[in-house]
């Protein structure tokens, strides 16, 4: 399956020559990830599904190296091309494979080959950047003619995918503008010749997930600046995009069970301010909720997932001593293990083994065993179901253990007839029980149920039927963390099910649901990852180029954040040129200056302030009003850094921008950030309010006493302030 690539021998091994990570450990990983929900009250900041040994999509040098082998291989062989070749099926379940890469179709391994010569250039003249740089384009003049619209999306269409990533990274500035383009070759000038938004409305029309979802956020930036008759346009326009592209993504998550909310994703600015790493950003990665979610049975979920329990890490010595304590016949222990082989934490799974372990926790009453093992006995895990016992045990686990998740599983069985007659009467007050404990499939499943219930529709006082039951229950499960409750808002109010039509407020869910299932998180994580290491900033750059022309926010952020760092570093040596942009004329820090402005009206609302920042250090006539405006919205957002800086501006005045000096206003600003903040964060606005108010008393004391009354008050003053901090 492999065809001859002289170009992509040679990129693999460049690739491999450019990395300065360390060698990674060879190791197996489970090519399932067990997926976990996290409520949203409960994410924090490293609940993350993680393989049992982790495997970066970045190319180690001894995996780079041996894919430029592999690539070699195929050079030696001069095996013909093949045609069309489809991309390889999902791994099974139980397959493991070994930290190189696995198997790829020819278009799917060049794109991994371009895109690893792009991240591993040290500058943007580097031979092996530009490399990467027109292999992108020799795939991207592959991609799909020009032509309506496809029904539907896909996430692997590599030429595609090239022709996307190429637009994105020619309209920042990374790539030529013309990387491509060949007097030459007619039909390329044709192609890549276009203009980017041209080249990414070609991508999305082919069929590629990620410029459709570039063009549905674009469509809704756009048009919003329009105001109130742009909005409805742009709404309409993003919708047309984003609707097709949630249903892929769902399609996805569901075929992969990668249903777990993303972890907040690494946003830089907020890890340099705070001295985080990478490290104590995920440090609890491990951490998982107490649910797995499970299979979708005729659009109902057929239970509430295997309790994980407390279940951590996986080094073998915690496992050791799991199995010992089980063997002495410890139920916890018992149980910890037997999930463990039900979810391949830590040990390899073993449905079989697991249900051993279960069964014998069972029986000592544990009642997230009694669970798990109803589980396993539900889905036949470890042989042939067995609906009348699955059936006892959740009755069990929910009228003697009061168990949430029980009780919609019992729901999903007498909706679904499983091991029981049909009833949907009680399936529905099973249902109701789930929902009233807060369970989120039980939420979500009885807002569904709501929904289809017209004897629930009801007058809202202007005219409209609305289903308010059937909203509230898809909220409630939304705040929960269900991974479907975003899309079943977003289209409730698009389409008008259940309540009046509103585009804005659907737009609002499904651009929450895309944000969510596009994992834009793990990405992100990976290229601060490879910054830590010391790899190159123009690899991250490129990544984060790329996931910003998707919608991510915070991939935004950090395109500002490496490029606003990449102008200081260079005004300061004095460098002309760039060594980040290949486009002639592109200013980094301008360009920096876009992306947190993309950044802020995506919600990272903390990037209003280096918009602010940044304009007032341009200096230009209208500079100081609009950057005192975008200091205004972050303060209202809640951004303790722009009431501080407010602050400032309010102390001191900016006449440009028509802001007389107000103390009162200072000290209110003061105020406010330091309730904003927490911990040491609240030092900085605590000394400058201290600061103003020693000025004003001292102020008031030489007028009033003077200047030996005014340095007693100053004095006192001080004094106290020391004490109470």
């Amino acid at each position: 399956r492999v065809t001859r690539a002289p170009a992509l021998a040679r990129l693999r091994f460049e690739a491999a020559s450019k990395r300065r990570s360390p060698r990674c450990t060879p190791c197996l990983a489970v090519s399932e990830q067990t997926a976990t929900r996290i409520p949203r009250g409960r994410q924090g900041k490293g609940h993350r599904s993680t393989p049992s040994c982790e495997v970066m999509p970045r190319l180690a040098p001894r995996a780079a190296l041996c894919a430029g082998a592999l690539a070699l291989y195929a050079l030696l062989c001069a095996a013909a091309p093949s045609t069309a070749a489809p991309p390889v099926d999902a791994l099974e379940e139980e397959q493991y494979f070994e930290g190189a890469e696995a198997e790829l179709s020819a278009d799917d391994a060049a794109l991994e080959a371009a895109l690893d010569a792009l991240r591993a250039g040290a500058h943007a003249r580097d031979p092996a950047f530009l490399s990467g740089g027109e292999a992108l384009a020799a795939l991207a003049r592959r991609a799909p003619p020009a032509g309506r619209r496809r029904p539907q999306f896909v996430s692997q269409d590599a030429a595609g995918y090239a022709l996307f990533a190429l637009a994105a990274l020619r309209k920042a500035g990374v790539l030529p503008p013309r990387l491509g383009v060949s007097a030459h070759e007619p039909q390329a000038t044709a192609l890549l010749g276009a203009s980017d938004a041209a080249l990414i409305q070609r991508a999305a029309n082919g069929g590629c997930l990620q410029a459709a979802m570039a063009l549905g956020d674009s469509a809704w930036r756009q048009e919003l600046r329009a105001g109130a008759e742009g909005e409805v346009r742009g709404c309409q326009a993003a919708v047309a995009w984003l609707v097709p592209a949630s249903h892929a993504l769902l399609q996805t998550a569901e075929e992969t069970d990668n249903v777990a909310l993303p972890p907040e994703p690494a946003h830089l600015r907020t890890m340099h301010r705070r001295g985080e790493t990478m490290a104590m950003l995920r440090g609890d990665a491990a951490v998982r909720d107490d649910a797995e979610e499970l299979a979708v049975a005729n659009g109902w979920n057929e239970d509430g997932g295997a309790a994980m329990g407390e279940l951590g890490g996986a080094n073998a010595e915690e496992v050791q001593m799991e199995m010992a304590r089980a063997r002495a016949g410890d139920a916890a222990a018992q149980r910890q293990l037997g999930t463990r082989y039900l979810t391949g934490t830590g040990v390899s799974r073993d449905p079989t083994q697991a249900q051993i372990y279960l069964e014998r926790a069972a029986e000592q009453g544990d009642p997230l065993a009694e669970f798990n093992l109803a589980y396993s006995l539900l889905k036949g895990l470890a042989g042939e179901p067995d609906h009348t016992r699955a059936l006892r045990l959740f009755e069990r686990c929910a009228t003697v253990h009061g168990m949430p998740g029980a009780y919609n599983a019992l729901g999903a069985m007498y909706w679904n007839a499983l091991g029981v007659p049909a009833d949907r009467k009680k399936a529905r007050e099973y249902f109701e029980e789930a929902a009233a404990h807060q369970d989120p499939d039980g939420l979500f499943n009885l807002g569904t149920l709501h929904l289809q219930d017209r004897g629930l529709l009801e007058d809202d006082g202007e005219g409209n039927l609305v289903n308010r039951k059937a909203l509230e229950a898809f909220e409630q499960a939304h705040e929960v963390g269900h991974y479907k409750a975003p899309q079943s808002l977003a289209l409730a109010h698009i389409e008008g099910q259940g309540t009046i039509r509103n585009c804005t407020e659907g737009l609002r869910y499904l651009r929450i649901f895309v944000s969510e299932r596009a994992q834009w998180s793990e990405e992100l994580d990976d290229a601060v990852d490879a910054l830590e290491r010391g790899e190159s900033e123009l690899g991250a750059l490129v990544d984060f180029v790329i996931l910003a022309e998707q919608g991510s926010a915070t991939a935004a952020a950090n395109a500002a954040w490496l490029l606003e760092r990449h102008a200081r570093r260079s005004r300061a040596a004095g460098k002309k040129g760039d060594t980040l942009l290949l486009q002639p004329g592109r200013d980094p820090a301008q360009l920096a200056l876009e992306y947190n402005q993309l950044a802020a009206e995506r919600g990272a609302h903390d990037a209003w302030v280096d918009v602010a920042e940044a304009m007032l250090r341009r200096g230009r006539p209208s500079d100081p009003a609009t950057a005192l405006e975008a200091l205004q919205k972050a303060a209202g957002e809640g951004v303790a850094e722009a009431m501080y800086r407010l602050g400032w501006l309010s102390a001191e005045g900016l006449p440009q921008a028509e802001l007389a000096a107000n103390a009162t206003a200072a000290d209110e600003w003061f105020t406010k950030a330091m309730a904003a903040e927490d911990g040491t964060e609240a030092l900085a606005p605590m000394i400058s309010l201290v600061g103003l108010r020693v000025k004003r008393l001292y102020t008031a004391g030489l007028k009033a006493k003077g200047a030996f009354t005014a340095l007693c008050v100053t004095s006192g003053l001080i004094a106290w302030k020391l004490m109470r901090a």
